[in-house]
C-alpha cells in the first residue's frame, strides 16, 4: 500500500485481493471501473476513522459526534 505520509492522512483498507490496484507495478494507473474497495468500507468505518482523527487534532472526545452517528434506517 501506498499514501501520503502526512500525520494528517489516514488510510483505509477493505482488504480485497485486488488491492491496491494502482501501484508503481501498473505506472500507477487502474483499470477499475467497479470501486469495490471504496463500495466496502462502510459509513460508520469512515465516520469513526474521522472522529478519532478529530479527537486526536483537537483533544475533544467524540461525545458530539456520537450524537451524529449514522443511523442504519
Amino acid at each position: 500500500m501506498f499514501g501520503s505520509l502526512s500525520p494528517r492522512n489516514h488510510a483505509m483498507w477493505a482488504g480485497l485481493p485486488c488491492s491496491p490496484c494502482v501501484n508503481a507495478y501498473n505506472d500507477r494507473i487502474s483499470s477499475c471501473r467497479d470501486n469495490k474497495c471504496m463500495q466496502h468500507l462502510s459509513v460508520e468505518e469512515v465516520f469513526d476513522v474521522v472522529c478519532g482523527a478529530l479527537e486526536a487534532r483537537t483533544g475533544h472526545s467524540g461525545a458530539v459526534a456520537e450524537d451524529r452517528r449514522p443511523s442504519n434506517d
